[in-house]
């Protein structure tokens, strides 16, 4: 092997590795975008599957890998949301808004994360079972 063989081989290994990384962020993104469904996360990030069973295969694959960093960003998104001052008023105001005027992904996806982190840790006195809301308008 010559020596431009070798560079072009450790080349084509960060090509790889860089493409890997970004089909991460990709899924990552997807995931918690979508409500957290893996096989939907696969497909929405453009990875490439056979078929919707090798979708789900491929999504728990990742999901399982990287939990760490789904954990991280949700973390960051909520650290986000609480320097902004959103608190329940503020987010009930801006979920109606969305409702009125059209879905933005960013936005609902926030909420989702506001209510999850908010009920996950207050534990609701019914239980852990479905929250409604009320939006009155």
């Amino acid at each position: 092997m010559t020596e431009g063989e070798v560079l072009s081989v450790a080349e084509e290994r960060k090509r790889k590795k860089a493409a890997l990384k970004r089909k991460e962020l990709k899924f990552i993104d997807a995931y918690i975008e979508n409500g957290e469904n893996a096989t939907q996360a696969v497909l929405d990030a453009g990875i490439p599957v056979k078929n919707l069973n090798s979708a789900g295969v491929t999504g728990k694959y990742y999901k399982d890998k990287l939990m760490p960093m789904i954990m991280d960003k949700k973390l960051a998104l909520i650290e986000k949301m609480d320097a902004k001052g959103l608190d329940d008023e503020l987010v009930v105001v801006r979920h109606k808004d969305i409702i009125k005027n059209g879905s933005d992904k960013d936005a609902l996806t926030g909420i989702r994360l506001y209510y999850d982190k908010k009920y996950t840790d207050d534990k609701t006195k019914e239980g852990d079972g479905p929250i409604t809301i009320n939006l009155n308008f």
